[in-house]
């Protein structure tokens, strides 16, 4: 299958199911901490209480998961959303699993959680100093690999699509 007539909106979007939390919208967990796709996984209320502060940048720096080349250059879509977990402790990110997914959408996710995890930490870290709330435990997250078909957004729409890809900024911004 030959990606030439295919515009691929390749940067992956964490899944963002919006709720509100004093003024703020958390998108992977609800107000008792249960996570969004499936309510049956949960973090604390203390872990919440920081989460729904440190979301927006945590998401910021985990956008940049990158589609798996191999399954980019044959048109591969994963079979569903990727959902990870991780283990925090006060200074370390441990035991990141993926709970549905064995491909190598799972590895990319694996990857990016990694190479990020030092800015994890930190960001809970930061958080949990302002609201005085404990942030160790385990978290779970969402990702939703998407492609377009150009022609088919095109025939679709009877118009150009232009697709856009945004990378959230960071928010520096503390409650």
């Amino acid at each position: 299958m030959s990606l030439q007539p295919r515009v691929l909106f390749s940067t992956i979007l964490i899944i963002c199911l919006c709720r509100s939390a004093q003024g703020r919208d958390v998108y992977l967990y609800n107000e008792r901490g249960q996570f969004y796709l499936d309510t049956t996984l949960s973090i604390s209320q203390n872990q919440f209480e920081v989460w729904k502060r440190a979301e927006f940048n945590i998401i910021g720096y985990l956008s940049g998961v990158e589609y798996p080349p191999i399954y980019l250059e044959n048109g591969i879509e994963p079979a569903g959303i990727v959902i990870a977990s991780f283990e925090c402790d006060s200074d370390i990110i441990s035991d990141i699993k993926i709970l549905n997914d064995t491909s190598e959408f799972a590895n990319s996710v694996k990857r990016k959680i990694n190479e990020v995890r030092v800015r994890i930490i930190n960001e809970l870290k930061l958080h949990s100093k302002l609201n005085g709330h404990n942030y160790t435990g385990k978290y779970y997250l969402a990702f939703n690999f998407l492609m377009i078909d150009f022609y088919k957004e095109l025939t679709k729409s009877k118009s150009i699509p232009i697709i856009r890809g945004s990378v959230p900024l960071l928010d520096r911004m503390i409650d």
